[in-house]
């Protein structure tokens, strides 16, 4: 845990002596995230006595967290790529395409206009996804305040339907804000470099 800390903080000195947008500190954030979802899944998923309510409602919710946090490595890295590797006009072809999809990404402000990074994946389809995984993530912690207000006032009321609603009310609010968000191209933008909301 002490190494982790120590080479996120260096990490974190080496982006600010960059000074170049924020995707570098997006990409380091989403790191920490993924260190910690992923141990909060490892811990369920081998201890069995850390099963119990409402483990599985924090469960769903770092699984969200950690999917957030994947795609927010993924559509930052091509950024951080160009950063390190300089802005120099030579280049390969992995230079080239990252600058490719940063310039798609400003150029059409996320996918307003063709919506393709020039290797086939949607920038209208990454905005949804981001925009999918930051509301489902939100709403199962919302699920998490409304169980434990439940269980405080009736608890003996049946957790495996309250689970059934629980998952219906959050994937469907998650399912219904990706289709707006990929239908209609007007409800996103950019939130920082490179990342779509």
């Amino acid at each position: 845990l002490v190494g982790f800390l120590a080479l996120f903080l260096a990490a974190m000195a080496v982006g600010d002596a960059l000074r170049e947008g924020s995707a570098f500190y997006v990409i380091c954030g989403a790191v920490v995230s993924l260190g910690c979802c992923g141990a909060v899944l490892w811990q369920y998923f081998f201890r069995v006595s850390t099963r119990r309510h409402p483990a599985p409602i924090i469960y769903y919710r770092t699984l969200v967290n950690f999917c957030y946090a994947v795609t927010m490595v993924s559509v930052n890295l091509p950024y951080v790529v160009r950063l390190f590797r300089g802005s120099s006009d030579e280049g390969d072809g992995d230079d080239s395409a990252s600058k490719q999809l940063a310039t798609s990404i400003e150029d059409d402000q996320c996918g307003a206009s063709d919506g393709s990074n020039g290797k086939g994946v949607s920038l209208h389809f990454m905005a949804a996804v981001v925009e999918f995984t930051a509301i489902t993530s939100e709403g199962w912690f919302v699920v998490l305040i409304v169980d434990l207000l439940t269980s405080l006032t009736n608890p003996f009321k049946d957790y495996r339907a309250n689970m059934c609603r629980y998952h219906a009310y959050v994937w469907t609010l998650g399912v219904a804000v990706f289709a707006s968000m990929y239908i209609f191209p007007s409800c996103k933008g950019t939130m920082t470099d490179g990342v779509c909301w």
